[in-house]
């Protein structure tokens, strides 16, 4: 709940302001709902003198740090406490964030207590104060609580923030008063929409921050959460994520049942072979991740695995068989889908090729590696280091792309100078290990995760003597995966659109965005004149997002012939995406609008009415018009161009017409707050016009 530093780093210790080496795991430790904060320091009271990391200064909460004063009122500030402002610099420099009693408290020493000084005294009591705050509402997020802190804090010294006291001396019961007086409890049970059923396992996630819970065996949950609006996710795999927004007034309580969608069932099923495309019996194929039991291929190399399909699933299909590298999939899965593995043998070098054509390695320094007889770890030949001279150096190193957790190893001797030649070995340009000396043939392992990676091995001299054989050597270097990254692959339907309207409606159109790659696509979209400015008439549906590979998105293009004026308009969208081929991609609009509009015309015209209230909640009336009578249906789709609602569907007379939208689905779901088209299609007549729903 809570982590309280009682330590810091200075400049006389040999350490630059500002340091920034804990930044990362502190912010791990937050987003992971950990409330981290700091003692000040103790070199006040100069300003400017606060340790590192609490000097840091780049949000107003980030490395929350506590200042000392006296235990009894006035609380005067602790001649000691280190004061800011902070030497990061930048708008929130002002430091201290709070102060607490640090001096003579009462505290644990070896043997039994004593009293003692210090912000080491005063962080505690800030900890406390966090705990009692996390008792109250536990699933408070860290910001929240730091800045509940600061708000109720006694001003003291300056009015207003300053660098002695920071927003001033923390109160306790402020503190947990505001949290009890602003938080709610929200609770409910979530079921199976198709049976009933109660769901266990459920997450419930507050999007605003860090605060989850999930729903028990009888499918209830409940959770005590800062009030006012609130989006909510809930999801369980095999069933359609739900996303909904709840508002909350302070002090109160509401319900929120939710009925979960299950995704429909599909069949990935292919073909095992090995690096001889022979097929491979036996080889385990699962879904990484779910809890979907892993199956086996038969003798003639198949498989069948059966998952939960939809728009948005993806999975990452790992293929296993003794004695071959695994091979890692990333998969979209719409329906049912074939894919086929081939595991290769393990990528190893040993170097019993007599070169360096195995794997990709390069070389650098003085002089190159060799590949060497004298010494081996296995078979007949080894790396050896360059035959450099004092002062020189010779690097080997390789680029590789590891697709899937896996493990990594090599071999290794060393046979130099003790403490001056060394061999020193890199991941990603940081140094893992250096060996020196005399070291017999060891192993060096280490577990990677999916990224790229540059290995190097360097050996370098110093300016004299030599020892032994002045060299060292690597072998059976192992590596998981093939080495080769996988990428997306964007395609297209179509790259040009040509549509027209009259004046005041609205044209639409698809556009089937598909990825034919090996790893997910992202991409999104903006509409321009071709000259970096934006359409306003022009605009599409989803504009950003991701598709998995082997999946299709459909994206709603709208034109609009109330905006545009009469004439032809050229303009085009832009796909930005992480497809290396085809990182920017454009598709034509030419859109000609009509200066005859239908508008108006008493029983002679086709449109579709602004709806009544927009933005609306909790319900909206639709109106519109037919100019003759025939089939129409008018659907609410959400901006990701899923249907979410059929209001009407059948044959309607000419003339005027209403329908009600109340903010719900199909099913009868409440749905979240944000932008919704409704749809009006007659014959071949189609308008489209925006709605705002707000909860």
């Amino acid at each position: 709940d809570v982590c309280l530093n009682s330590w810091g780093v200075t400049p006389s210790a040999g350490y630059p302001n500002c340091d920034a080496t804990w930044w990362a795991v502190i912010d791990n430790c937050e987003a992971a709902g950990v409330v981290v904060t700091g003692s000040a320091g103790n070199e006040g009271p100069a300003p400017g003198t606060l340790r590192s990391p609490p000097d840091r200064a780049d949000t107003p909460t980030s490395s929350f740090s506590v200042g000392s004063t006296s235990a009894l009122f006035p609380y005067a500030v602790s001649n000691f406490s280190s004061r800011g402002p902070s030497l990061c610099g930048g708008p929130y420099d002002i430091k201290p964030e709070v102060v607490a009693p640090g001096e003579n408290i009462l505290s644990s020493v070896p043997g039994g207590w004593a009293y003692m000084d210090g912000t080491s005294m005063a962080g505690p009591h800030v900890a406390g104060v966090v705990a009692l705050m996390r008792e109250a509402a536990p699933n408070l997020d860290v910001t929240t609580i730091k800045e509940i802190l600061m708000a109720t804090a006694l001003d003291l010294g300056e009015p207003g923030e300053d660098n002695a006291y920071g927003h001033g001396m923390i109160d306790a019961y402020a503190a947990v008063s505001t949290v009890l007086a602003n938080t709610g409890r929200v609770e409910g049970t979530v079921t199976d929409a198709s049976d009933g059923l109660p769901l266990a396992g459920v997450t419930i996630r507050d999007l605003r921050g860090f605060t989850n819970t999930t729903t028990a065996a009888d499918g209830t949950y409940a959770f005590t959460i800062l009030g006012g609006t609130i989006p909510l996710d809930l999801s369980l795999f095999g069933y359609e994520p739900h996303r909904t927004d709840v508002v909350l007034p302070g002090g109160s309580s509401i319900d929120l049942s939710v009925a979960l969608t299950p995704m429909p069932p599909a069949v990935v099923s292919g073909t095992v072979t090995g690096p001889d495309g022979l097929p491979v019996a036996g080889a385990t194929i699962s879904a990484q991740g779910t809890p979907v039991a892993p199956v086996s291929s038969d003798p003639a190399g198949n498989f069948s695995l059966v998952l939960p399909a939809g728009a948005d699933a993806a999975y990452d299909l790992l293929a296993t068989a003794p004695g071959l590298a695994y091979s890692l999939q990333y998969v979209g899965l719409q329906g049912d889908r074939t894919v086929d593995f081939q595991l290769p043998l393990p990528a190893a070098d040993g170097f019993e090729t007599g070169d360096f054509t195995i794997l990709p390695w390069a070389h650098a320094g003085n002089l190159p590696w060799t590949v060497d007889s004298a010494q081996s770890f296995e078979g007949m030949l080894s790396a050896r280091s360059g035959a450099i001279d004092h002062s020189g150096t010779t690097e080997l190193a390789l680029d590789w792309f590891v697709q899937g957790d896996g493990p990594f190893a090599f071999r290794y001797r060393v046979d130099s100078e003790p403490a001056y030649d060394t061999l020193r070995f890199y991941v990603n340009g940081d140094l893992l290990e250096t060996w020196s000396g005399s070291v017999d043939w060891a192993t060096y392992d280490m577990d990677l995760v999916t990224g790229a990676y540059e290995f190097r091995w360097v050996y370098s001299k110093d300016s004299s003597a030599s020892t032994g054989a002045d060299a060292v050597w690597i072998d059976l270097v192992e590596l998981p995966g093939t080495g080769a990254e996988p990428l997306s692959a964007l395609f297209l339907d179509t790259t040009h659109l040509d549509r027209s309207a009259n004046a005041g409606e609205v044209a639409n159109a698809t556009i089937q965005l598909g990825n034919a790659g090996s790893y997910r696509l992202d991409y999104t979209v903006r509409s321009t004149d071709g000259l970096g400015n934006d359409v306003p008439w022009l605009t599409v549906s989803p504009d950003a997002g991701a598709v998995h590979p082997g999946s299709v998105r459909e994206l709603t293009v709208f034109m609009d012939g109330g905006t545009a004026p009469a004439g032809t308009h050229q303009a085009e969208l832009r796909i930005a995406s992480n497809d290396a081929a085809h990182p920017d991609t454009t598709v034509g609009i030419t859109f000609t609008v009509s200066a005859v509009s239908t508008a108006g015309v008493p029983g002679a015209h086709f449109a579709l009415h602004k709806a009544v209230p927009n933005p609306f909640n909790p319900a909206t009336d639709i109106a519109f018009e037919l100019a003759e009578p025939g089939f129409t249906t008018l659907r609410i789709y959400d901006v990701s161009g899923r249907l979410v609602s059929t209001l009407a569907s059948s044959h309607l007379a000419a003339g005027h017409h209403t329908e009600r939208w109340d903010g719900r689905d199909d099913r009868g779901r409440s749905m979240a707050s944000g932008v919704y088209y409704a749809r009006l299609v007659a014959g071949t007549r189609t308008q489209t016009g925006k709605l705002t729903l707000i909860r």
